[in-house]
């Protein structure tokens, strides 16, 4: 695409100090790492509905919340969305960029009427400041929307200001939290013939980074790791995922556990990070 078709938003700038040359951005669900150049306008078509909404705070270890009135948030969602238009953002390269955690906004998901996960969040992307820092910039008004096969850029600037205020979005969710049942059967898996493999993975709902280091200390392979137990009839279902490469590669673990804590299956995919 043309630069003079390129309609480049300015970024609001937001600056982490914690040091030269230290990372702090890390993404466990995707990042922008991907998107070198421009976003294609292209067409959107709104969903008619959606179902499942969650959210995964922009804290460094992420935490899911679910609507207090599902009714009312997907109503208000949907309403956003069907009014939002496509837009062009301008995404310079990230090569070399090297992400250890997660400082970026807060993302929502759902899925759509035609059984795609949807995940959406204010457009972002990072760049190195001339002291070494890591720069956050924002493209005020846009969202980004990923289904899973494209990503999209929207001006719906109603869904960019929800999503940037803590203070609107948590009034109308509550965090996610175990039942007990849930708590033995991630318990279960920690303590099966499997667990140890899981070290560092977290027994609660949420994200939390690790640092794997090879023999002798040498430059270590950041992944973030999040561990999910979701019902699956009389048993649940537990699932540990490891993201790494920034955003780009990841392994999947998922365990069936009984009622009494036995686990019944499992399987795995993708593909795991070195040194693990």
């Amino acid at each position: 695409m043309n630069s003079e078709k390129l309609a480049v938003a300015v970024g609001l700038l937001f600056l982490v100090t914690v040091g030269a040359g230290t990372i702090v951005h890390a993404d466990p669900v995707h990042n922008a790492l991907h998107a070198d150049a421009a976003s294609a306008s292209g067409s959107f078509h709104a969903p008619r509905a959606v179902q499942g909404i969650s959210l995964a705070s922009d804290t460094p270890g992420q935490m899911w919340y679910f609507p207090a009135n599902p009714a009312a948030v997907t109503s208000q969602v949907c309403r956003w969305l069907q009014t939002a238009t496509p837009t062009t953002v301008h995404i310079p390269s990230q090569k070399g960029i090297v992400l250890a955690d997660y400082l970026g906004p807060a993302e929502l998901y759902f899925t759509d009427q035609a059984g795609r996960q949807v995940v959406v969040f204010p457009a972002h992307y990072l760049t190195d400041s001339k002291r070494g820092d890591i720069v956050l910039r924002y493209f005020p008004g846009v969202v980004a929307y990923e289904d899973g096969h494209h990503t999209l850029y929207l001006h719906s600037p109603e869904l960019y200001r929800y999503l940037r205020q803590d203070a609107v979005w948590k009034s109308q969710f509550v965090m996610e939290s175990y039942t007990a049942a849930q708590q033995k059967a991630i318990h279960a898996v920690f303590a099966s013939t499997w667990g140890r493999g899981f070290r560092g993975f977290p027994t609660t709902p949420g994200v939390a980074a690790i640092s794997i280091f090879g023999k002798g200390g040498s430059t270590p392979v950041y992944a973030t790791s999040t561990t999910r137990a979701l019902p699956d009839g009389k048993n649940i279902d537990v699932v540990f995922e490891e993201t790494w490469a920034n955003g780009m590669a990841m392994h999947t673990w998922d365990f069936v556990v009984s009622s009494g804590g036995g686990i019944l299956r499992h399987n795995d995919s993708g593909k795991p990070a070195p040194l693990r």
